[in-house]
């Protein structure tokens, strides 16, 4: 394997040798909030560990059993789901679920929606959810028997805080042409935030949470945290399913600790070609990507490496037209802008990283992947514009390269509120996309699709309108704390 080639731009605080001194816009970035705090973990004893592992695996077991019985009660089946999704550990059960709501989708077993939920707003939603996020397709006509003769939700269901609750996260799972889900969302914020005021402090809690992060765009291990929370103020709630919840939580919290542990060491050897900043990641980067070529060719699957080399290529390139971009202060068209920086979003490089150790990603994958089909383009553009929009006022207290803000203000001579209410329609239209791309039949494996939606759902915890979690910890940093410490 052979590194890849990247201009390099030396930078020098005075002129030697007649060498040009180039002067970089440089931000004024915080330091890393977080220091060695991962070099210094010190894991639990071996005994220990084991003892809790030994635990968890006998507490799967018996979920496991409790899973295989719901079957047998469409509701309740429903509902058991549910909860195991929320807390994290419906990966254990995979093939359970699946069973389960292939059958809801069939209607084997006596699994007729009309019949089992009726006119149950909660168990429509819910069941509408679940089968949309699997990728089993089900019409939004669902919930026509909600709809008033004037054509608007009907005010009596407003007062029904569950029911409520699973109408606004089942309208997440739009696609386009669906206005019953658009006005489902409108109304389902709308009550629910008059029924925060209403209601417990708990359930108003849960209420608020919910308005903040709906689940369908939550990264679902994050997610697990709060849930488990709220869920043990649940007064039906599974005991053993809540000790195996956070059992299963705090052991992948150790690996995942152990693992940053040994990404925060490096004592490298330098690398004297390189900038003093770059040092230290490239090199890196190089002994890593040689240890997976070397994996992958005794797989036999050393075309995955060359198509994630050939990302890279292309993420360096994006990263010099921007360059040149900045340097010549030139404002490219909106579309100009975007294509490039669907690329240099890095999330097309993200998923050719992440689909390295999946066997099911054959050469066929990759191929897809670089052509960046409806739902990559659709990633790639949400990344770049939320990034833009997060970062933008930032950014302007250097020369930096136009964002997509300024070329959509340029193009269509519209404000600086009309150019982001323009884009942030764009991104609702690229998460539908996303989401349609899910629905089987599906040329590409679902395990590959869900990597998609994962890395859209990163992209909406670490950004929001107007904040920026990848620049200043702040915005990021309960977030870590509650999922990598706590």
């Amino acid at each position: 394997m052979q590194p890849v080639s990247v201009p390099i731009i030396l930078v020098s605080p005075t002129q030697k040798n007649n060498e040009k001194v180039v002067s970089r816009p440089l931000a004024k970035f915080e330091p890393s909030f977080w220091g060695d705090r991962f070099l210094h973990f010190t894991p639990p004893n071996e005994v220990t560990k084991l003892r809790m592992e030994e635990e968890a695996k006998e507490l799967k077991e018996e979920m496991r059993k409790k899973l295989l019985e719901s079957i047998k009660k469409p509701k309740e089946g429903l509902q058991f789901i549910d909860a195991i999704q929320r807390l994290g550990v419906a990966y254990h059960f995979e093939d359970e679920i699946e069973v389960l709501l292939e059958n809801f989708h069939n209607n084997k077993n006596n699994y007729n929606v009309n019949d089992c939920y009726q006119n149950n707003l909660h168990f429509v939603s819910l069941h509408f959810r679940l089968l949309r996020q699997h990728g089993f397709f089900v019409s939004s006509d669902v919930f026509n028997k909600f709809i008033n003769e004037n054509g608007s939700f009907k005010e009596e269901i407003a007062s029904e805080v569950e029911g409520i609750l699973s109408l606004y996260e089942a309208s997440y799972l739009k696609v386009h042409g669906e206005k019953i889900l658009e006005d489902a969302l409108e109304f389902s914020t709308r009550h629910l935030m008059s029924l925060s005021r209403q209601v417990s402090s708990v359930l108003a809690e849960k209420i608020n949470h919910a308005l903040k992060r709906p689940i369908h765009r939550c990264i679902p291990r994050l997610e697990a945290k709060y849930q488990i929370y709220f869920y043990e103020s649940e007064p039906s709630h599974d005991v053993i399913l809540h000790k195996f919840a956070k059992l299963d939580f705090y052991l992948l919290q150790l690996l995942h600790k152990e693992e940053l542990q040994k990404l925060t060491r490096w004592d490298k050897r330098y690398m004297n070609e390189l900038p003093e900043y770059m040092k230290l990641i490239y090199e890196t980067l190089l002994d890593t990507s040689l240890l997976l070529d070397d994996e992958l060719a005794k797989q036999g699957r050393s075309y995955a490496f060359n198509y994630l080399q050939q990302e890279w290529k292309d993420l360096c390139s994006s990263y010099m037209q921007e360059a040149k971009w900045c340097d010549l202060e030139y404002i490219p068209r909106f579309d100009e802008y975007i294509k490039n920086g669907n690329v240099s979003s890095t999330y097309l490089q993200i998923l050719a990283a992440a689909y390295q150790g999946m066997e099911i990603a054959h050469a066929n994958v990759f191929e897809w992947l670089h052509g960046q089909p409806k739902p990559l383009a659709a990633i790639c553009m949400i990344g770049r514009v939320l990034n833009d929009i997060a970062t933008f006022k930032f950014e302007q207290n250097r020369k930096h390269v136009a964002t997509s803000v300024e070329c959509y203000m340029k193009q269509y001579q519209v404000s600086q509120d009309e150019a982001c209410e323009k884009l942030q329609k764009m991104m609702e239209d690229g998460w539908k996309e996303v989401t349609e791309s899910m629905f089987r039949p599906n040329a590409i494996p679902m395990p590959l699709l869900l990597r998609i939606l994962n890395v859209n759902r990163v992209t909406n915890e670490i950004y929001s309108i107007d904040s920026d979690g990848y620049t200043f910890s702040k915005f990021s940093q309960d977030k870590i704390t509650a999922l990598l410490i706590d």
